[in-house]
């Protein structure tokens, strides 16, 4: 399955609902064949923290926006309190 609007390809989604033994919310991971994306909410404290991670050239970025936007479309107050792009880890 292609990722919309980005040239990411899922190969594997899993979500577990949280609670039972935990604060109530949720953790969900996008396998990519790139790499992966994760998300974790804290829905006790209204929190939703992502982390987009890519090999190679391909640039994650979009994918945050993406998931960001199309999150905004259902919650429009939403407010992203951090976004930031770190660099890229290089192996010699």
């Amino acid at each position: 399955m292609l990722l919309k609007k980005t040239n990411m390809t899922i190969v594997h989604k899993k979500l577990c609902i949280l609670g039972e033994n935990s604060p109530p919310g949720f953790t969900s991971i996008l396998l990519l064949d790139e790499s992966h994306c994760s998300a974790h909410c804290y829905s006790d404290r209204g929190w939703l923290a992502l982390d987009c991670f890519t090999c190679g050239n391909t640039d994650p970025f979009p994918i945050m926006e993406y998931i960001i936007m199309e999150i905004k479309k259902k919650y429009p107050t939403l407010e992203c309190t951090y976004l930031q792009k770190h660099k890229r880890f290089h192996y010699r």
